[in-house]
């Protein structure tokens, strides 16, 4: 794929390409080889692409095996996954890779519809100097211009999920514990990640999800926390008649964030001048989406969401509408 983009910076032409190597899917056996890549040029105004200037692998292998009819194992299924990732033109120079590692992913499915998943991940994170340009370390007498950090190696993840059989309720819970980047301070941090979630279906008509997230982080150098956060999110869905479909999203955002140090010496660190001190976030949005779809090719979407933010995390008092707006698209398709 390619854009052609002209705006007041001049005119730029970018390129999006991606290579199937290999994929197949077996009852015993699969694999899928995939190169991706993306040059920094490419613009993609009416899609989403959110990165751009890499290029990456896929090398997945898949191995399962079927236990006896009646057996407590009925399916077990490893994944050996591998995704390196390169900058662009270090790529094709034959350079190193940026970030990526490998993943063994285990899936077993048990009788009666019972699932439990665990991971071990196992990658490497390079950190670019420009998003720290405007850094600078306050040693209270005079400051520093701030070292780009040195890249991360060995940043380990372990995974644990269990799910229940796919009935009218159906919950499951995962927890994860790991290295993990903190790209705010260029640092090493550890990760813990907490997540529930239960599908209910009372109808065949009326569906509700709920889904809560935990995750706090800490530094690796000292063990001191650097954010906590906490993520609700209530989905309801209606199908009031065959063409008419209703769906709300609430989700509320909440993040305690520390003020940024320097992972070498413990130090405030300044952007732009100013002291990076603690930011907390408390974020309320909410989505209400109606559909009407006739027929096949005709449809109708109107959707408005809201923004609230307040100072104190779940407490629903002081808000402050901070953004809204509305959507709205609507085709005809057109017989002859």
């Amino acid at each position: 794929m390619g854009s052609w983009t002209l705006d007041g910076s001049g005119a730029s032409t970018g390129k999006l390409w991606s290579v199937t190597l290999g994929d197949r899917t077996g009852r015993s056996y699969g694999n899928h080889y995939e190169l991706q890549g993306v040059t920094r040029d490419f613009q993609a105004a009416s899609g989403f692409v959110n990165r751009t200037d890499f290029v990456t692998a896929r090398i997945a292998n898949r191995f399962t095996w079927y236990g006896r009819p009646g057996a407590t194992m009925e399916q077990f299924s490893t994944y050996f996954v591998l995704s390196p990732l390169w900058r662009y033109d270090d790529f094709w120079k034959g350079r190193g890779t940026i970030e990526g590692g490998y993943q063994m992913l285990n899936v077993a499915n048990l009788r009666g519809g019972w699932g439990i998943t665990t991971s071990f991940t196992k990658t490497m994170q390079s950190f670019d100097s420009a998003p720290y340009a405007a850094y600078q370390v306050d040693r209270t007498v005079d400051t520093i211009p701030f070292a780009t950090p040195h890249s991360l190696y060995g940043l380990w993840n372990v995974v644990g999920a269990v799910n229940t059989p796919n009935r009218a309720l159906t919950w499951g819970l995962n927890a994860g514990y790991g290295a993990a980047p903190i790209f705010a301070e260029g640092a090493e941090g550890r990760e813990l990640d907490l997540g529930a979630n239960a599908v209910w279906r009372p109808t065949a008509s009326l569906r509700v999800e709920a889904l809560w997230t935990h995750q706090r982080i800490t530094r690796t150098r000292d063990g001191s926390r650097f954010s906590t956060a906490d993520i609700p999110r209530l989905k309801l869905e209606y199908q009031l008649a065959r063409e008419v479909f209703f769906r709300y999203i609430g989700q509320y955002f909440a993040q305690d964030q520390a003020a940024l140090v320097d992972p070498r010496t413990g130090q405030p660190l300044l952007v732009n001048g100013a002291t990076a001190g603690p930011s907390i976030v408390n974020d309320f949005r909410s989505d209400v989406l109606f559909s009407y779809k006739p027929t096949p090719g005709t449809v109708f979407f109107f959707g408005y969401g809201a923004s609230l933010d307040e100072p104190d995390a779940f407490r629903f008092r002081g808000m402050k509408r901070s953004g809204d707006g509305f959507f709205l698209k609507a085709s005809y398709l057109y017989r002859l």
